[in-house]
């Protein structure tokens, strides 16, 4: 993809795959994002995710990720390296609704609070 724009340009591209082995179902993914504006460095970021699903049994999916985002000097203090783990559990109880339970860890080199927290959070999702 590359978008251009009068104050700078964003060039990206990603890769992706997905494998299942039983009643796991795997996805990795891989990007890179480049922030061209005139007159400034170059400001790239590398991006992956690793997650598997695993069906327990027909509408309850429990899912691992794991990401990371890497930057490079350059890069401003909020798009610092950083790693981000969750454990979520799917249900769909009926057709057009997911209810997800999870636990997220945020780990950066950014020293701020907020991008250094762990997390429990609970959404409801209706598909219309």
């Amino acid at each position: 993809s590359s978008n251009d724009a009068d104050a700078s340009d964003r060039r990206m591209l990603g890769a992706f795959a997905g494998l299942r082995t039983g009643p796991v179902a795997w996805l990795v993914e891989i990007d890179r994002v480049e922030d061209v504006t005139a007159g400034a460095p170059t400001v790239g970021q590398n991006l992956a995710l690793l997650e598997a699903n695993w069906k327990l049994r027909q509408g309850h999916y429990l899912r691992a990720a794991a990401e990371v985002r890497t930057s490079g000097d350059s890069a401003p203090a909020h798009l610092a390296d950083s790693r981000r783990y969750s454990v979520e559990y799917d249900w769909f109880p009926m057709p057009f609704t997911q209810l997800r339970l999870g636990l997220r860890d945020n780990d950066s080199d950014n020293p701020a609070p907020v991008f250094n927290q762990q997390e429990a959070f609970v959404q409801l999702h209706l598909f219309f």
